[in-house]
């Protein structure tokens, strides 16, 4: 507590004031990581499905790739076991409402008739190959550049693709 105090250049006793033990000071900074910024992760206009879905993986990855979602991650990696609280944190600053944005946006692609999956299960999919590829890069020290991440990326939607759109119909034979 006394680095951290001196880190903010404040006295011992005022952190004490705000934070009774290191418990809650450790808290109150995973809530404040935890907080999801959703304003550039949708496309606000609707777009042709599988570029709106090749967007919103690049929005979703960058998001990942953010220090805060990084540090974000490595904290519930290191103290879910010590801290169980943490996940109900990570609930309430944001994940549960993106979501149900996530599930809103396929949504409005269902109605048209873009999938051949509910919407929940495309969400699902999608959150898992992009959220998932990014701890299998992490556990075996994988990197990319730029490109190769994109190029990465590109594959994994066409993948997802495949898995939840609606084959476009026929065109008319001549």
């Amino acid at each position: 507590m006394e680095r951290i105090a001196k880190a903010a250049g404040i006295g011992k006793q005022t952190l004490y004031v705000k934070f009774r033990d290191k418990e809650q000071l450790f808290l109150a900074v995973a809530q404040r990581t935890a907080k999801i910024d959703l304003s550039h992760v949708f496309p606000e206009e609707m777009l042709p499905f599988e570029i709106a879905v090749r967007q919103l993986a690049q929005a979703v990855a960058k998001m990942l790739e953010h220090p805060g979602a990084q540090r974000l991650n490595n904290l519930l990696r290191n103290e879910i076991n010590r801290f169980p609280q943490l996940m109900d944190m990570v609930e309430a600053g944001g994940w549960s409402e993106f979501q149900n944005a996530l599930v809103e946006f396929f949504e409005r692609y269902e109605r048209k008739g873009c999938l051949k999956q509910p919407a929940a299960l495309a969400a699902e999919i999608l959150l898992y190959l992009v959220t998932g590829d990014r701890e299998r890069r992490y556990l075996y020290r994988q990197t990319y550049n730029a490109e190769g991440r994109a190029d990465h990326l590109d594959r994994l939607v066409d993948v997802f693709l495949q898995g939840v759109m609606n084959a476009p119909p026929p065109e008319p034979l001549t």
